[in-house]
């Protein structure tokens, strides 16, 4: 039903003056700007002809083997260049075609005849291959009598280039020469070792690791021994005493005591202070009287208060300050009394709880039980322990005894 509305409604409506001026403007200058290419590409006849003749040249004018080199890269340029501007005209000629076709059903539909398969011009395209053309080479040719491949490239006969070619086919020929000469590195046969070997190798080089790292935690640890910096720390709360010499103050005699009488000095300044003072009428108001201290008593002001008392007003009543034992830092030990044996003289680091006496060995403790157990008798004279009878008795019977067995 829309179908037949559209129909009449399109064949009703009259038509534009304009219709169409505008397609018709683009596909003309479309087909124009074709044509001029179709023209470029049919003059062009390196691309058009199949068989390509080759130029004779005197042979002064022949070109080397570089300049075979230089026209086979070109004849590769060519075709590319052929087959990238073939590639373009074919686009271009199915766009042009689909454009034609679908100007032709828009004319078709406009004037009411119906779609039509066929358009109203037949665009010729030439058929080319797109491959383009390529030479073909036919391989080396070998001669049957020395075996050597001949050169199909075409070869310059100047006296120049010859001999040039001699002398690099000479050098060519004694550098294969010399190659050939050196002597042949031999290769060393890789060894495979049996699986016996191979753990032989990993306990043998585990040993080595474990002793290399034991060498190297070794003098980590020796590093550190020489870093660290050993302070010694107090817990707890601390006092600390600091003391210091002070000037001792002594007494000076009575003769180097200043008199209480003035001197002659002062009592001529109070003649003058007077005359003055009588000049100006203030004589009998004021009097002069100087005032004398004595040197002991400002050397007595100037000493430090006792030690009880600044105690008891720094840190208190509640201690009896005057019990208290003051220790000094000076020439104080560093560290802690080493008490020695008495009857070894070294360290001892045993105290015997009988008596209370240190050792530092079983010997010694045997020792100091025998004196306990009074076998060792003091002797006056030589102010030390001397054997008693009866052990110098049981000694010898002991003695006596191993020498029968």
């Amino acid at each position: 039903m829309s179908d037949n509305e559209g129909e009449s409604l399109s064949r009703r409506r009259s038509r534009r003056s304009t219709a169409g001026n505008r397609m018709e403007a683009a596909l003309a200058e479309f087909a124009a700007l074709n044509n001029g290419n179709d023209m470029e590409l049919d003059d062009d006849k390196d691309f058009s002809d199949k068989a390509d003749e080759e130029e004779v040249f005197d042979s002064d004018f022949a070109s080397t083997d570089e300049e075979a080199a230089q026209e086979d890269e070109a004849a590769a340029e060519k075709d590319i260049v052929a087959e990238e501007r073939q590639a373009r005209r074919s686009e271009r000629q199915r766009t042009f075609k689909a454009a034609e076709a679908a100007i032709a059903r828009q004319r078709a539909l406009m004037n009411g005849t119906g779609p039509t398969a066929s358009t109203s011009k037949d665009v010729p395209a030439k058929k080319r291959s797109s491959r383009g053309n390529r030479r073909v080479s036919m391989g080396n040719v070998v001669d049957a009598e020395t075996g050597q491949a001949i050169s199909t490239a075409r070869k310059s006969r100047r006296k120049s280039t010859m001999q040039s070619s001699e002398n690099l086919a000479s050098r060519l020929k004694d550098a294969e020469e010399q190659k050939a000469a050196l002597p042949k590195r031999v290769r060393e046969a890789a060894h495979t070792y049996t699986q016996a070997e191979l753990i032989a190798r990993a306990l043998d080089t585990e040993e080595g690791n474990i002793a290399d790292h034991r060498n190297y935690l070794a003098q980590e640890e020796e590093k550190r021994r020489r870093v660290r910096v050993v302070r010694q720390s107090i817990s707890g709360p601390m006092l600390r005493w600091v003391s210091r010499v002070e000037d001792e103050i002594k007494e000076p005699d009575t003769s180097s005591l200043h008199p209480s009488t003035p001197s002659a000095i002062l009592q001529l300044a109070r003649q003058k202070l007077g005359a003055v003072m009588s000049q100006n009428g203030m004589g009998s108001r004021y009097s002069f009287n100087p005032t004398l201290m004595d040197n002991h008593a400002l050397q007595a002001s100037k000493q430090p208060p006792e030690t009880l008392k600044t105690m008891s007003t720094v840190f208190g009543t509640h201690v009896n300050w005057d019990e208290v034992k003051v220790y000094s830092g000076k020439h104080r030990p560093l560290s802690r009394p080493v008490v020695k044996c008495p009857l070894t003289g070294r360290p001892a680091i045993y105290r015997d709880p009988r008596s209370g006496v240190p050792y530092a060995n079983v010997e010694a403790y045997q020792t100091l039980s025998k004196i306990i157990a009074h076998e060792y008798i003091w002797n006056e004279e030589l102010q030390c322990y001397t054997a008693s009878d009866r052990s110098l008795q049981i000694e010898e019977e002991a003695d006596d005894g191993g020498q029968a067995r």
